[in-house]
């Protein structure tokens, strides 16, 4: 093949890597780089879903997978958190514990260390948080987040009769490269919101299943709806054929030589332009175009991008009016609905985790998403509910069912107040 490119453009051209342009005496280019479309085998479409590192690989092609994935990552981190003891008090001793999770690693922030380990929660259904430390009772230096393709979880055999987590998990094992690094039990916790298979056999792989795994045929579909769509804006496909219509071999050179420039001359004459040569050839040669043309919408690829991206966002639990150009009020109501159903329960298995694994007996660490606008009532809402409040406690006061300083702590409950304050004025 590298041959009949050399006879064709007089230069010498590789078949093994990409062609640049090569230009004819006029000056024009032939750019036959992709001309068998070779590099189109590149383009995967057999995603296992069900495979970690196949997951890993589709976020990098699969846009709406990771756009979903990141959305999340970045509504999980928008949190103000407190590291307190159970009366929600910031105590000064618990106050290294804040800074740590400020900072959890030397590359990572509060923000960048929360959206990864959404990204891995959502993605696997699990994330591994890896301790820096020298023993077991020492405040960690960093925490990390290994990578779910990496890690391996090997059973004990002994789930039935086990009420602790090392005697159902015996060998965590991250494997990096040709290395192999075998965790302590205190030196890494696991966050999870999948289902766990844990085989019965001595060093069976533990699973954790997710509803990710079943995206292979929505992701595969999405990227090869796009490699099409790609194919037709780029390479356009074949624009039509070029044949000839003698049957016989005079019929071939039924124009002369002279024939032919003097077909040139006139149309340059008559229609070319100053300083540009008049972009048709002429030959000698009995050729016929023949275009071909089709209608693309007939391929159906926004249908399929569309549906694929409505799939995954179902499969995420997240409303695909997020992702769409749905009105405000129905992109405020499912931005709501992530936090409700998906964030917020999750910013909780790893608040739970991170507390038993890392705090002192009796702290605990907080994410508050109370001042996310979509998750604040409105004004009216807010003085409609008083006014209710309001109207009820007053009732109960007159008809001598509850007490003044009952009705105060009642009222506490929907303004700030302090029901003590009148009762203590009272003493005094």
């Amino acid at each position: 093949m590298a041959k009949i490119f050399s006879r064709l453009f007089g230069k010498s051209v590789s078949a093994a890597t990409p062609i640049a342009p090569v230009y004819d005496d006029a000056g024009n280019i032939f750019y036959p780089r992709d001309l068998f479309a070779l590099s189109r085998g590149r383009v995967r479409t057999d995603y296992d879903m069900a495979n970690p590192l196949d997951r890993e690989l589709a976020c990098a092609v699969c846009a709406p997978l990771a756009a979903v994935l990141d959305k999340l990552g970045d509504m999980l981190s928008r949190c103000e958190y407190y590291v307190t003891d159970d009366s929600g008090n910031e105590l000064p001793s618990l106050q290294l514990y804040s800074q740590l999770l400020a900072n959890p690693n030397p590359l990572q922030t509060f923000g960048a260390f929360f959206k990864q380990l959404e990204h891995e929660l959502r993605l696997h259904g699990f994330a591994l948080i890896k301790f820096v430390r020298s023993i077991k009772s020492e405040m960690p230096r960093a925490l990390w987040i290994i990578p779910a393709e990496l890690v391996e979880f090997k059973s004990t055999g002994r789930i039935l009769a086990q009420y602790e987590a090392e005697g159902v998990i015996g060998e965590v094992v991250v494997k990096w490269g040709a290395n192999q690094l075998k965790l302590e039990p205190w030196e890494y916790t696991i966050v999870t919101s999948a289902n766990i298979f844990v085989p019965v056999e001595k060093d069976g792989l533990v699973r954790f299943t997710t509803p990710t795994t079943s995206l292979s045929s929505a992701v595969n579909n999405w990227v090869a709806s796009m490699a099409a769509n790609h194919t037709l804006l780029v390479n356009g496909g074949p624009k039509g054929i070029l044949h000839g219509e003698a049957t016989d071999n005079f019929g071939q050179a039924a124009l002369t030589k002279p024939d032919e420039e003097e077909i040139r001359e006139q149309f340059k004459r008559k229609y070319g332009l100053v300083g540009k040569r008049y972009p048709v050839l002429v030959t000698r040669h009995s050729l016929r175009w023949q275009p071909m043309d089709f209608n693309a919408a007939q391929l159906r690829i926004d249908e399929t991008d569309a549906r694929c991206t409505e799939i995954i966002c179902n499969v995420l639990g997240v409303n695909p009016n997020l992702f769409s150009d749905a009105k405000y009020d129905n992109q405020e109501s499912a931005k709501k609905a992530a936090y409700q159903d998906i964030v917020i329960p999750d910013s909780l298995r790893i608040t739970t985790a991170l507390s038993a694994a890392i705090l002192p007996r009796g702290a605990k660490i907080t994410f508050d998403y109370s001042a996310i606008e979509c998750l604040q009532r409105s004004k009216a809402e807010e003085t409609q509910t008083l006014e209710k409040a309001v109207s009820s406690i007053t009732n109960l006061l007159n008809g001598g069912l509850v007490s003044f300083e009952e009705a105060r702590e009642l009222l506490a409950d929907y303004i700030d107040i302090d029901p003590a304050a009148i009762k203590e004025n009272r003493n005094e």
